[in-house]
């Protein structure tokens, strides 16, 4: 497995993050959808981990890093604001 595959691993681990957590909101405001309950420090702790895989990525100069790390970011500091109102 070469570094550029490996980083691109990390970048689409970051990516994959970032929609769960649209999916779950997605999820959750259907009326009669399933209701996945997670507290808010999950959600912290998933952006987290989105964050240093985009970090890893950025490193290993994948192709995604671009995309990855502004998102994992912007999430991280999204979450924290849901969870703070």
């Amino acid at each position: 497995m070469s570094l550029e595959s490996l980083a691109n691993f990390f970048g689409y681990a970051s990516l994959a993050c970032f929609f769960s957590f649209w999916l779950w909101a997605i999820l959750n405001s259907i009326p009669n959808g399933p209701k996945l309950a997670l507290p808010g420090l999950w959600w912290l702790g998933i952006m987290g981990v989105g964050i240093a895989c985009a970090g890893i990525a950025a490193i290993g100069r994948s192709k995604l890093w671009f995309l990855a790390m502004p998102l994992a970011i912007g999430m991280f500091l999204f979450v924290m604001y849901v969870i703070g109102s």
